[in-house]
């Protein structure tokens, strides 16, 4: 589709060969082939539903095509080590956590690849959104939005550049801006600028070479000059003296003027009632012509900007790797809310219910003894099985938190589609699960902390109070609260498998909530009646959890069963319980994951 001269471009190209996907009986592109060169801006063109966006897609390896197969520089994006440094995509406006700002967003992806901060705010000052990036990008406008997705996607200096729609929300002197940039970026710095648009009026001015497809099927591909039908391309421009742009064509040796936004006309085509409306206007419609199509850093600045510091190669240290994948996600759950709020949750419902268990056990609470009499929990169970049920007395409420940040750690991804940026970022996706698993184990673990921290306070003014030694046996005590860090990360992990299955957040949190709540118990009242299965109760999650908890060790089983403890596992098979579930549940999640398609 280019001319020979383009062909010998040194730089990163893209090749697509045979692209085919389908949905079912839809067939949404059909065989389609072309090549992009470096050094030149490409435009993909077509009408809405032509296909454009799903073959960005499949280029960008969030959809699996059918058929066929789509390499950059050589390589499938999925094979890239390091793909933020080869490519940048700006697929959708959309793909932002509200309560997110715009700088942190950055942050965040630059941190899988161990970008320095200080390359974020250089990038927010070249789109021009350096003083709202610090706002959340919830209440950002779709104009704000383009820039900050344009700022994710040079990042890393990339050689490659995809824009899905770029100019939409943008205000006319944005338009100008964004079409000087990606001149900029091909002809001086010798990108590959692949640009889709509906409207050929939109690109006619920035791009050199068209690939236009419609229905998903390859219809045209050639220069913009071929396109026209002329060996040479005239534009009608409101300045008679304006002359070729300054870099344009290099990489094609050719240079033509294309300011405005007239379509192109040969030498003897005059431009129609349409053409000179939007060539005329007066004064206002020649400064909108003619307005300089530069950033309003500038150009030469954007060079020194654009470039980024390249950090110390990853791919080869697969731990060193892996640990920086973990501080990113970490970084992804401390810029919002959930980051104090749900360890503020863990630390009120920790101290909340076991102040209610003390209450409970020391001020009032009575069970049968020998010979038929009451007496006091204390007396029946010892100091240090009392202590262990009362800083343990809300771990049903904790597990359930932690089943919600399970939850929240995958299907907020789908919620907000920050998916796209996650797998455009990270695209190997079982070296991304194995880092959010990871992450998730490490956000689990310090609200498990928070949770502790309130029941030994909540449990201690209790037990103070009813003249209970805190810690009778502390190593013991310990030894419990480590378990109970255990039991909280494996429900993390069966939170993140549903997370996964079930991607409307709200649907999720539900269903999970409602197994440990309603569905278990249910089921466990109505087995005791089958005797064939009526001991499977014992190795459903929740008593699972109760068992691997040990909480009543040494503790007489008539006076155990009066608060739950009779008839359950040993804490070691409780334990290994709890981690299959877990183990199936991530397994699901995982392999979900890999197969599924980002649309």
């Amino acid at each position: 589709m280019t001319t020979p001269d383009a062909q010998q471009t040194p730089g990163t190209g893209i090749s697509v060969r045979g692209l085919t996907k389908r949905f079912g009986s839809f067939t949404a592109v059909d065989d389609l082939t072309f090549e992009v060169a470096p050094g030149r801006v490409t435009g993909f063109l077509g009408p809405n539903g032509a296909g454009k966006t799903t073959t960005l897609r499949m280029l960008l390896g969030l959809i699996s095509p059918t058929a066929g197969e789509s390499l950059i520089g050589g390589r499938r994006y999925a094979d890239l080590p390091r793909p933020m440094t080869t490519v940048g995509a700006a697929l959708e406006a959309t793909g932002f956590h509200p309560g997110r700002t715009g700088r942190n967003h950055l942050r965040v992806l630059a941190a899988t690849h161990g970008i320095p901060d200080s390359r974020v705010d250089e990038l927010l000052g070249l789109v021009g959104i350096p003083a709202a990036a610090r706002k959340k990008a919830g209440g950002y406008s779709m104009g704000m939005r383009q820039r900050l997705g344009l700022a994710a996607a040079l990042l890393g200096d990339p050689d490659v550049l995809l824009l899905d729609e770029p100019a939409n929300g943008l205000d006319p002197e944005g338009i100008r801006w964004m079409r000087g940039f990606m001149r900029h970026l091909a002809a001086e710095q010798g990108k590959t600028v692949l640009v889709s648009s509906h409207l050929l009026g939109e690109v006619e001015q920035t791009v050199e070479d068209v690939v236009i497809i419609a229905n998903g099927r390859l219809v045209r591909r050639g220069t913009m000059d071929e396109l026209h039908g002329e060996p040479a391309v005239l534009a009608r421009t409101a300045d008679p003296g304006a002359g070729p742009r300054p870099g344009a064509g290099r990489a094609a040796g050719r240079g033509r003027a294309r300011p405005g936004r007239g379509r192109a006309a040969g030498p003897h085509r005059r431009p129609g009632r349409r053409g000179r409306r939007r060539a005329g206007g007066g004064a206002a419609g020649a400064r909108a012509q003619t307005a300089p199509d530069r950033p309003r850093a500038a150009l030469p600045g954007a060079d020194r900007v654009a470039r980024a510091p390249q950090p110390q190669p990853l791919d080869r240290d697969g731990g060193r790797l892996m640990m920086t994948l973990v501080r990113a996600e970490l970084r992804k759950t401390s810029t919002t809310r959930i980051s104090w709020t749900m360890p503020v949750a863990m630390f009120l419902v920790g101290g909340l219910f076991a102040a209610l268990q003390g209450f409970a056990l020391v001020s009032f609470g009575e069970i049968p003894g020998p010979d038929g009499q009451t007496i006091a929990p204390v007396e029946a169970f010892g100091e240090t099985a009392i202590a262990r049920l009362v800083y343990t007395g809300g771990f049903q409420f904790g597990y359930l938190l932690a089943l919600v940040l399970g939850i929240l750690s995958m299907s907020g991804e789908f919620r907000h589609q920050t998916i796209t940026g996650t797998l455009l970022s990270t695209p190997r996706r079982g070296r991304l699960i194995l880092g959010k698993l990871l992450a998730l184990a490490v956000v689990v673990t310090l609200n498990g902390l928070a949770f502790i921290a309130g029941s030994l306070v909540g449990g201690g003014l209790i037990l103070l109070s009813g003249d209970v030694a805190l810690f009778p046996d502390a190593g013991g005590l310990v030894l419990t609260l480590l378990r109970l860090l255990l039991v909280l990360v494996l429900w993390g992990l069966i939170g993140f498998g549903l997370g996964v299955l079930i991607t409307n957040q709200v649907m999720a949190l539900f269903a999970g909530i409602a197994i440990a709540l309603l569905v278990e118990p249910l089921l466990s009242f109505l087995i005791q009646f089958l005797d064939p299965v009526a001991e499977a109760a014992r190795y459903f999650p929740s008593q699972a959890t109760t068992a691997a908890l040990d909480l009543f060790a040494g503790v007489d089983a008539e006076a155990a069963a009066v608060f739950g403890g009779g008839d359950l596992l040993t804490w070691w098979v409780g334990a290994l319980v709890l981690l299959g579930y877990a183990l199936v549940m991530t397994v699901i999640g995982w392999v979900v994951t890999t197969r599924r398609d980002v649309a």
